[in-house]
């Protein structure tokens, strides 16, 4: 029934095995309706033929991806190379929260047979040296992969892939643009507490870096929703005006926030800038009927979401969007 997809780059056995634990540890289903395939993103941490087999329980298929292309490509790979009809994505240092998830999930697949499952997500978040947890209820958990479930005919019907371009971000490019784009969709959305998402210090998300995640990676931060532009007029898709002017947003509040004030940054900050201000002028028909008091709530409701994410402060905020949209 289903196909737990993980990609692995250098999670080694010992780093692994929780979740392959939580996995091993479902209880009430038949091992039989699951598939784990994990796809090693070209790295030299290569997982072991006796660690693997040490789960009798799981069917467990180990492939390696032709080139380095991050969480994406690799989730492409495994999608590519299985054929269960529902799919789910896992992260290598993440775990189930509950030993009843699958036994959900499946029980859903089989009784209601959905396009799309989404689930709460735990998080946890040192504080004072104490780990602190954090449940995201179902829409909140947008744009993520975690908690969620596929239905593979949608995604073949409507030609949904990773992006080869988008080494991170991928998740807010291809979620989106499925749940919003499937005019048909069955979406089912229960309330239980699925996906623990780790705070892995190490982890390619929350690792500590010089100027944060999002702007080290800001190409992808950039090109992601503008990929998806273009996905989304393709399937007529009716919020994705809404949907790209709070991309905008919060690429804006990004680069003109304190996290791109460096000297040596100045020259990236620009040339995105540039960049943005170019896209929304080849791309009127998204601000038809915007009007600033749309544009603010929209504003904001970006920089709560982004806040939580990134710790920052705008220096350069609403005022300058409302003149490059020439709003008033």
């Amino acid at each position: 029934m289903l196909d737990i997809i993980i990609p692995q780059y250098s999670e080694d056995d010992n780093k692994i095995k929780p979740l392959l634990d939580s996995i091993n540890n479902q209880i009430n289903i038949d091992f039989n309706d699951i598939n784990v395939t994990i796809v090693n993103d070209l790295s030299n941490v290569l997982l072991t033929d006796k660690f693997l087999k040490s789960y009798p329980n799981l069917k467990i298929k180990y492939l390696i991806n032709d080139f380095n292309g991050g969480c994406g490509p690799a989730r492409q790979k495994g999608v590519d190379n299985t054929s269960n009809p529902y799919i789910m994505y896992m992260d290598a240092d993440d775990e189930f929260a509950s030993n009843i998830a699958l036994y959900i999930l499946i029980s859903c697949i089989k009784d209601a047979e959905p396009d799309f499952i989404i689930t709460n997500i735990v998080t946890d978040k040192k504080i004072d040296g104490k780990s602190v947890f954090f449940v995201k209820k179902g829409k909140d958990t947008f744009p993520w992969m975690h908690g969620k479930v596929f239905k593979r005919e949608i995604l073949d019907k409507y030609k949904i892939r990773f992006h080869n371009k988008l080494k991170c971000f991928e998740d807010s490019n291809y979620t989106i643009c499925y749940v919003a784009s499937i005019k048909e969709e069955k979406l089912i959305t229960l309330d239980f507490n699925c996906y623990w998402w780790k705070d892995n210090g190490n982890s390619t998300t929350r690792k500590k870096r010089k100027y944060g995640y999002t702007v080290e990676k800001f190409d992808n931060f950039f090109y992601s929703p503008l990929y998806a532009y273009d996905f989304l007029k393709r399937n007529n898709f009716i919020y994705i005006n809404e949907f790209m002017i709070k991309a905008i947003c919060g690429i804006h509040q990004i680069l003109n926030s304190n996290l791109f004030n460096y000297e040596e940054l100045k020259e990236k900050r620009d040339f995105f800038n540039n960049e943005l201000i170019k896209f929304i002028s080849n791309n009127q028909e998204i601000f038809i009927n915007l009007t600033y008091n749309k544009l603010k709530k929209m504003y904001d409701e970006e920089y709560d979401a982004l806040i939580t994410r990134e710790r920052f402060e705008i220096i350069n905020g609403l005022d300058s969007l409302t003149k490059i949209l020439n709003i008033k």
